[in-house]
């Protein structure tokens, strides 16, 4: 199997902050009520912010299956990954896994009346998280 997937991500975010609420109760907590206002010994009085994101991401991934007489299974998967979070020197960063798998169950030697199933598989690869930086290694 052979793929590409392409995203784009923007939005933004604004905040404010301000301090002396005139009562301590969630009935009054409103920007507006405060009374605070920034001065030489408190520049934290008052504050807000506003900014805006956009991200592009890029993926071709590929993967190759492998099963032998229903029995003895393998999997390898090759990802590479485009985006502004890997940095402006190294735009593209390589992700790779395997999986191995032994369906004991379709084994001859094996007999059970409540186990119709049964496959042990190992996993291992490297994956990122959803801010497209390299985040762990799954083992």
């Amino acid at each position: 199997m052979l793929g590409f997937s392409v995203a784009k991500i923007s939005g933004n975010a604004a905040g404010a902050t301000r301090q002396d609420v005139p009562f301590n109760s969630w009935e009054f907590a409103d920007f507006t009520a405060a009374t605070g206002n920034n001065n030489a010994t408190n520049s934290n009085a008052l504050g807000g912010y506003y900014y805006q994101y956009f991200r592009r991401n890029l993926s071709f991934f590929g993967r190759v299956n492998y099963d032998y007489k229903d029995r003895y299974l393998a999997s390898f998967t090759a990802r590479r990954d485009g985006s502004y979070a890997f940095g402006v020197d190294n735009k593209y960063a390589n992700f790779f896994s395997g999986s191995a798998g032994w369906v004991v169950s379709r084994e001859k030697f094996f007999k059970s009346d409540f186990i119709d199933h049964l496959k042990i598989r190992v996993v291992m690869g490297l994956s990122v998280m959803k801010t497209w930086i390299p985040s762990m290694l799954v083992l």
